[in-house]
């Protein structure tokens, strides 16, 4: 993750506030990351992705493909998706997830 200023938020905390409302494939879920931040905190690929992975795993984010897309060589996009599990962590996450949104208001 990139931090413009010195800042951390936890990449898990982004993806929860990223998907918090609705789901998304990758770069959709790194622009709604920057964007929650103001432009503040890019997560990167190499956090991004693993921390997906995890999420999958411990039950809290579910992964469903759509159909093949020509513009990535014709493989699947992935979206991922809250779960029930998942939306109950977010809520427990709640300070970490809404100081994204604070952050925007801080930028210059």
């Amino acid at each position: 993750m990139t931090a413009k200023k010195n800042s951390y938020v936890s990449a898990r905390a982004m993806i929860f506030a990223a998907l918090r409302y609705q789901p998304g494939y990758g770069f959709e879920i790194l622009k709604r990351c920057s964007g929650l931040t103001g432009g503040l905190l890019v997560p990167g690929q190499g956090n991004l992705y693993p921390e997906l992975r995890s999420l999958e795993k411990e039950g809290l984010v579910r992964v469903r493909e759509r159909a093949k897309v020509p513009e990535r060589g014709g493989r699947a996009r992935i979206i991922y998706e809250l779960t029930i599990k998942g939306t109950r962590e977010c809520k427990r996450l709640r300070g970490a997830v809404g100081a994204l949104f604070d952050m925007k208001a801080l930028s210059p």
